[in-house]
């Protein structure tokens, strides 16, 4: 075989490579954007009761409803050094899994 055919096989079989890697990339991208959403509405499920209940105990100090629940809407996501609450709903983990198991050997 020349240089020229192998230099040129080489090629190919590089930009295949790339073709389909950027493939898988896509794919996992879309998963992990699937596992995050699902994640998500499993913390949202599990933070509305606890929000009410924080709602509750407000409006029982005496501030108003529509104060209480406006202060209290973002209860259990990151703000300023808190860490949000409830990644560690399984559906969460799943999904923190998959983002690193590209890592793992």
């Amino acid at each position: 075989m020349n240089m020229k055919a192998l230099v040129l096989m080489s090629m190919l079989m590089l930009s295949i490579t790339v073709v389909l890697a950027q493939d898988t990339e896509a794919e996992r991208n879309a998963k992990q954007q699937e596992l995050d959403a699902v994640c998500e509405s499993a913390r949202q499920k599990a933070l509305a009761p606890i929000r009410q209940q924080k709602v509750a105990e407000c409006v029982a100090e005496g501030k108003a409803q529509s104060d209480c629940e406006s202060e209290l809407a973002n209860y259990g996501e990151r703000a300023g050094r808190r860490a949000p609450l409830m990644y560690d709903l399984p559906e969460c983990e799943a999904a923190e899994d998959y983002r690193t198991s590209y890592r793992r050997p």
